[in-house]
């Protein structure tokens, strides 16, 4: 563990010191997580990099350990789950605002295609569905988990930008249950 203490520019010395810290995270975290680490140099600022070292001498643990977790469970949420098409739209909804996000993450089916997508589950369940409304049917399914995800991903985007993320019990009842 290297810590270098350095005044900085004009600017960073309003902050105060600036700590720069090599991590060499080649320890047991990596190993338990069966990751490869590459070497980083961090500056942090002075109360959070004491922070850091509080709490590894609190819970026994390393500050690369910290860091490292403190890293990992902060990164934007992964798309690779998502369907192959869906994933560059969800990529660029980590450049958009808040109330581009809050639209995403607020915004629901249109009750006349929810209708419908019900109309045509009753009638699955009779098994009388045609190939043309089973199709529509595939569609429309496609339509609502896309829907899904893309709202799912804003909230993630929103989590991960620091704002808060309401409970389900906090959010708006859809249009589509009341009309139901």
């Amino acid at each position: 563990m290297v810590v270098n203490w350095e005044r900085l520019s004009p600017t960073q010395l309003e902050i105060g010191y600036v700590v720069k810290y090599d991590l060499h995270l080649t320890h047991s975290f990596w190993e338990q997580n069966a990751m490869t680490s590459q070497p980083l140099t961090i500056e942090l600022p002075e109360p959070i990099f004491r922070q850091f070292a509080h709490i590894a001498e609190q819970t026994q643990q390393s500050i690369e350990t910290l860091v490292a977790q403190s890293a990992l469970n902060n990164l934007p949420p992964s798309v690779d789950s998502a369907p192959a098409e869906l994933q560059p739209e969800l990529l660029q909804m980590q450049a958009l605002s808040k109330e581009a996000l809050l639209e995403i993450a607020q915004s629901q089916i249109d009750p006349v295609q929810y209708q419908r997508h019900l109309q045509l589950l009753d009638k699955n369940k009779d098994d009388k569905l045609e190939p043309a409304e089973r199709q529509e049917l595939t569609q429309l399914r496609k339509c609502a988990d896309y829907l899904t995800l893309r709202k799912a991903y804003a909230w993630a985007v929103l989590r991960w930008q620091g704002h808060r993320v309401p409970a389900v019990n906090e959010l708006p009842i859809p249009l589509a249950r009341v009309v139901a």
